[in-house]
């Protein structure tokens, strides 16, 4: 066995490229949710309606054209819940979407990804360094006599 992965319809190769390429979409896509679901702008059933057009995102194309009825389908709310989600997203920058002739053309908008994903990144140092003071001012407390420190628990 070589170690490569074959194509089993075909017998040969499988490019790893496309293999990247995927799971750099993959990547993108599960950002692109990170980011939605942690814009306090929006309503949870604003998560499920971003999550359900980003279950039918090709990825040559970028674009999805789930109908209003598969969205509320399996996102589990109603039709006009799934028009005022997708309208509040619209309106938050992060999907695009027109009606074509006979459905939805949605386009989810990536351009706000990396500034929400830096600001993510400072929130969560910044509560690592709250966490970390709140320890040495427990354990000042505890070494001044003032706070018992519990048996069985480090500081």
């Amino acid at each position: 066995m070589t170690g490569k992965i074959v194509d089993i319809r075909t017998a040969r190769p499988r490019e790893d490229e496309d293999g990247d390429q995927s799971r750099k979409f993959t990547s993108e896509k599960l950002n692109w949710l990170d980011c939605v679901v942690r814009d306090h702008r929006l309503k949870p059933g604003a998560f499920k309606v971003a999550f359900v057009i980003m279950q039918h995102v090709g990825s040559g194309t970028g674009i999805a054209y789930p109908s209003d009825e598969t969205i509320a389908a399996i996102s589990g709310i109603s039709r006009p819940q799934v028009q005022r989600h997708r309208e509040s997203l619209r309106n938050a920058g992060w999907l695009s979407w027109e009606r074509t002739q006979n459905s939805n053309r949605y386009t989810p908008l990536f351009h706000k990804v990396n500034a929400a994903l830096d600001e993510m990144a400072i929130q969560q140092d910044r509560r690592r360094e709250l966490r970390e003071l709140r320890i040495r001012m427990k354990a000042l407390k505890a070494a001044e006599g003032r706070v018992p420190v519990p048996h069985g628990r480090g500081t």
